[in-house]
């Protein structure tokens, strides 16, 4: 897991959402953090519903969407409570989206969630 975080941590330099094709390894597309985009990512953060169950998050296929917060947002949930400086939406072909959140002490969790992304995926041009 320390792998893929620092993994994620060196493609994700820049300040802006940015969109990670697995297959392809690499970003293919940024987005400027605007308000809409951090509401939308805070919604996704709201929606947690479980921890996920599996170790493994490695993804060969699909996307991984990466919001940085700066400020750090403060989310507040049954399974954690406390600054979050990133979230990393995952969208794998074959299961459901899951979150990986960066809390500000560099802290890995992974969630499951329920807010539907593709209204935002298609309004950002996301596919």
């Amino acid at each position: 897991m320390q792998a893929i975080l620092l993994a994620l941590s060196l493609i994700f330099a820049v300040a802006n959402l940015q969109v990670f094709d697995a297959a392809k390894e690499k970003v293919v597309q940024t987005i400027p953090v605007t308000p809409d985009v951090r509401q939308e990512a805070e919604a996704w953060l709201g929606s947690v519903e479980s921890l996920y169950p599996q170790f493994n998050i490695d993804i060969k296929q699909g996307l991984v969407l990466k919001v940085p917060f700066d400020p750090p947002y403060n989310m507040k949930s049954r399974f954690y409570t406390g600054p979050v400086s990133e979230v990393n939406l995952i969208l794998p072909p074959d299961r459901r989206p899951t979150l990986l959140v960066i809390t500000k002490e560099n802290k890995p969790l992974v969630f499951l969630f329920t807010r539907d992304v593709k209204p935002f995926l298609k309004r950002k041009g996301i596919q």
